[in-house]
């Protein structure tokens, strides 16, 4: 293996410390990606293929280590232990886990999955690791010839300051401010007494889904926002009889196209779409429109930029920079329950179309994600298609399942069959 260039530490980027302030045993910020082969992992081989891969990424296999005034990243000497899965997903990191290692490696059966706290990086650099280490492991346990690309990365190859760049600092800017969110309805429930994470998936004809959404000339994250702000609002309507609120879905927005990026850090912003009570008796077409034209006035790289600047005038204001670590901390809990939470009811995270060369493809069968529990919402759900196939994956830390069954319900309504899937306790 060719000798690479040592990376002491990383500076985090400048959402990263958001991510450990919110951090709670409810919210552990860890998020999954993982594929499915088609013949049960060799756990020997798997080691041998995250020990190659692990120093092609230093800035994501790393650990979360805190300074005097800021956390930072370290990147691992040693590959993360393997861990063949035996729990939930998503299992909550504490911060000394963290330190020890903020990526997690585990297999299960056919299926190897990446478990990484989300200030490491999104589901974009994620995918890139995950995929390059697959590729690694199809390369030593059967010699595939698999070519470096579809974002899979050569890991005798040196990393490079692009892919490690903090993109928010680069792009912020923008006229103006970004725009606000309105208070939503926040739909509860019973809580699991140990942390659970419960996981209903629903998989469906990803040509199917693509008619339905191109029959109502949307996008398929338009079509399945609607679906979901469709399935609040009845939820709501069955719920609460007074003081009804408006209902929206968070849509993270992956910033590398718009701004022709290379980073493998996070480079994602969030927008709203929003419907109000009385938009419970519109269609399915009328609210997926109704997301389109708001998708629209706010993925903008104005908007985009104007996020970024309110990003980086907090954690880069001087006095802020120069208060020590601990009180640091104190003041952005304090601070996102107070004002961060309560804009959306719950996250709607698309990771699009998983693309791999035919030489691996053969090999593998299945892809999926799990998106990370926030502190504000029980829900959550991430969507990634591969194989014709759409996984639509919602994460929940409650025992109630109305909200999935009204949304997959909604679906089969509209022509698309759906095979669900759960690890719900009985």
């Amino acid at each position: 293996m060719k000798e690479k260039k040592k990376a002491e530490w990383f500076r985090m980027d400048r959402s990263a410390i958001i991510y450990i302030a919110q951090r709670s045993k409810r919210c552990s910020n860890i998020y999954r990606v993982s594929l499915t082969l088609d013949e049960p992992v060799d756990s020997e081989i798997l080691a041998e293929a995250l020990k190659r891969t692990v120093p092609r990424f230093p800035a994501i296999a790393a650990r979360i280590r805190p300074g005097m005034f800021w956390y930072y990243l370290e990147p691992l000497k040693e590959p993360p232990e393997l861990i063949e899965e035996g729990t939930h997903p998503l299992k909550y990191m504490t911060m000394k886990e963290t330190a020890d290692s903020a990526l997690r490696v585990l297999y299960y059966g056919k299926r190897i999955s990446v478990e990484i706290f989300h200030s490491i990086t999104d589901g974009m650099g994620a995918l890139t690791f995950l995929k390059t280490l697959c590729a690694e492991y199809l390369r030593l346990r059967y010699g595939a010839d698999i070519p470096f690309t579809d974002g899979i990365e050569d890991p005798e190859a040196q990393w490079t300051a692009e892919e490690t760049e903090d993109c928010y600092e680069k792009y912020a800017g923008g006229d103006g401010k970004p725009l606000g969110d309105s208070k939503v309805y926040r739909f509860r429930g019973t809580h699991e007494p140990d942390n659970y994470v419960n996981i209903i998936t629903g998989t469906v004809e990803s040509a199917e889904l693509k008619k339905a959404a191109s029959d109502m000339g949307v996008s398929i994250t338009a079509l399945l926002s609607a679906v979901m702000l469709k399935s609040l609002l009845t939820l709501q309507h069955q719920r609460s009889k007074r003081s009804r609120k408006p209902v929206s879905v968070l849509i993270p927005v992956d910033l590398r196209r718009m701004f022709s990026a290379g980073t493998l850090r996070n480079f994602i912003l969030s927008i709203t779409a929003a419907a109000t009570p009385r938009e419970r008796d519109l269609s399915l077409k009328e609210l997926a429109e109704s997301v389109t034209r708001q998708m629209k006035e706010k993925i903008t790289e104005n908007e985009m930029r104007c996020k970024m600047k309110s990003i980086v005038s907090i954690t880069g204001n001087p006095v802020i920079r120069g208060i020590p670590l601990f009180m640091k901390m104190i003041g952005l809990r304090r601070g996102y329950s107070m004002w961060g939470s309560g804009s959306s009811c719950i996250t709607l995270s698309n990771l699009g179309i998983i693309k791999l060369p035919e030489e691996m493809a053969w090999h593998v069968k299945g892809a999926g994600a799990i998106s990370v529990i926030r502190p504000d919402a029980p829900n959550n759900s991430a969507v990634i298609t591969y194989g014709g196939k759409t996984e639509i994956c919602f994460s929940r830390s409650i025992k109630e399942t109305e909200l999935e069954r009204l949304f997959f319900t909604q679906l089969v309504d509209l022509g698309v069959s759906v095979k669900v899937e759960s690890n719900s306790r009985k």
